[in-house]
């Protein structure tokens, strides 16, 4: 979803899904160094009668910069951990997949099956932006409008290195530019109606360009899309 304003749409109330998640916080801290450390709780339902090993995750860290051809934007991610309080299986193992990586999460020989709870915890480099006019920006999509689920009962917290001067919420479907509600301070918090699938929901803050450090991009050649490879987990190994 892009940043711009837009009178709220009205929409119907989102059936039950077979597989959904039922919530989704996210929690960002943002560092002077540009770097953010992301908090996802989920609670997410499988399909009824069903039994699974886990659930995938996509995180981006490969954007276009400017109109370039042959540089791309990467946001390293690092520090991937997991727990369940709910006691689902948490190894991990993590691959490329397109402009994101997938960190697959649950063992190949344990199932489970209703519902499960998840705290996914990563850290992701390069990600606030110099905007150029005294102020930096952080910008990201907390549910991406590729995504193929429902997401309800989506909230999200950001806290910045000062308190944030903006605070702004979109969602919908890819480009949309329905607000959601969004309140800037130390915390910023957003909060975004149910999510159907194919819809996403982005947040932004803004901050003093002098809360920062050094917000130089880390720009790489080629292109966005990433070659096939991955890590795993000791335990997954």
């Amino acid at each position: 979803p892009s940043d711009a304003g837009a009178a709220p749409a009205v929409r119907p109330a989102l059936l039950p899904a077979q597989e959904q998640a039922d919530k989704l916080l996210t929690e960002f801290e943002v560092d002077t160094d540009g770097s953010v450390v992301v908090t996802e709780t989920i609670t997410w339902r499988f399909p009824e009668g069903e039994e699974r090993h886990g659930i995938l995750r996509n995180v981006k860290v490969r954007a276009g910069y400017q109109n370039s051809d042959t540089q791309y934007r990467y946001y390293e991610l690092t520090g991937v951990s997991v727990t369940s309080q709910s006691g689902a299986p948490t190894d991990i193992s993590i691959s490329d997949f397109g402009a994101f990586r997938q960190i697959r999460i649950g063992s190949p020989s344990q199932t489970i099956s209703g519902t499960a709870d998840y705290v996914v915890r990563y850290r992701l480099a390069h990600v606030v932006n110099d905007i150029g006019d005294g102020t930096a920006e952080f910008y990201y999509n907390v549910v991406d409008p590729s995504n193929g689920f429902p997401q309800l009962n989506v909230t999200a917290t950001v806290t910045g290195p000062v308190p944030a001067t903006r605070a702004a919420c979109f969602y919908g479907e890819l480009g949309s530019t329905t607000p959601c509600e969004a309140v800037a301070g130390a915390t910023s918090t957003f909060t975004v109606p149910d999510l159907a699938a194919e819809e996403g929901a982005s947040v932004l803050t803004s901050y003093p360009r002098d809360a920062f450090g050094d917000l130089t991009p880390d720009l790489r050649e080629g292109s966005a899309d990433a070659d096939a490879g991955g890590v795993v987990s000791p335990g997954l190994a």
